[in-house]
């Protein structure tokens, strides 16, 4: 970002309740900008400093977003929380008092819908309507994994520590995605389940994996498009994955059913009439179609990755 021109910013503390790491960090950040970052073991030492802080970046376990979020609202702090921005609906909602209660901005981190390929696919659907009006779309994922296998724990394994599984984890990404690109939702409905028990090891003890390895869900959009959205680990045999975003006059299919064309033109675009596209392809069509201004405050600085441009 500041490579690019951007310097409305200066990072001036970073907080872990592992000091060292917190002073790696901003000893890593002063390395490259010269900026004196302090550093902390916790958000009320921050607060308790004296030192003026405008807004903080929450990237901590899940499990402490609504903890650290609230208690930095309080303390007069606006907040950018990485997702999920709250373990549980009654932890999001917490921030979202807390917030209103104060006048101050809580924010969830969603960098997918800013990268320039799925801004693409909403202009394909929305604006140029190469692809027609939107319909429907399939977003799949069956394969296996070794439930004899004991990988080394971490705490996403953990219920209360991650909430849930890649339907929580990766849905976040997915769920903003499918808003932006086909609008809000009228109903969804779902089956989640978990077939084997996956052990991961824990010092010397075993602890089972709480996630789910199986979902099948259907959204309903207001405006009439339906999609269907379905993963599993625990499907035996050939695997396969495959999204399929379907309009009147054509459908574009990738790969990805967690962040598609988040990190880039991943895809194609084919048409009834037999025409094809690569999503790289379309992304220059969308550039060509747009104005300077417009570009300009979707891609500021010439930024199009979308990390940067959500921070």
């Amino acid at each position: 970002m500041l490579s690019a021109g951007e310097t409305r910013f200066r990072i001036v503390a970073a907080v872990d309740y592992a000091l060292p790491r917190a002073e790696a960090f901003a000893s890593s950040i002063a390395k490259e900008t010269g900026w004196d970052v302090k550093s902390y073991r916790s958000v009320t030492d921050l607060l308790n400093s004296g030192q003026k802080i405008h807004g903080a970046d929450i990237c901590s376990p899940h499990e402490l977003h609504h903890v650290l979020g609230c208690e930095f609202l309080d303390g007069g702090v606006h907040i950018l929380c990485e997702k999920p921005i709250g373990i549980t609906v009654k932890a999001t909602r917490k921030i979202i008092s807390t917030a209103r209660k104060t006048g101050l901005i809580a924010a969830n981190a969603e960098q997918c819908r800013r990268s320039i390929a799925q801004r693409t696919i909403h202009w394909a659907f929305n604006r140029s309507h190469i692809l027609g009006e939107p319909r429907l779309w399939l977003a799949a994922r069956y394969g296996w994994q070794d439930r004899n296998a004991t990988p080394e724990w971490h705490w996403r394994v953990e219920r209360k520590l991650g909430a849930c599984g890649m339907a929580m984890d990766s849905g976040a990404h997915w769920v903003d995605t499918m808003r932006y690109w086909f609008g809000d939702f009228d109903s969804v409905y779902a089956r989640v389940e978990q077939f084997e028990k996956r052990p991961h090891r824990k010092g010397k003890r075993l602890v089972l994996d709480s996630h789910e390895d199986f979902w099948t869900s259907v959204f309903n959009f207001k405006s009439g498009v339906i999609g269907t959205w379905s993963w599993t680990i625990s499907a035996s045999g050939r695997s396969f994955t495959q999204l399929s975003l379907t309009g009147t006059r054509g459908s574009v299919t990738s790969d990805d059913i967690f962040h598609p064309a988040a990190s880039g033109p991943r895809g194609e675009a084919s048409l009834v009439d037999s025409t094809s596209y690569s999503i790289g392809k379309l992304q220059e069509m969308f550039l060509d179609d747009i104005s300077d201004r417009e570009r300009n405050r979707l891609f500021p600085h010439g930024l199009t990755d979308g990390m940067a441009i959500e921070l």
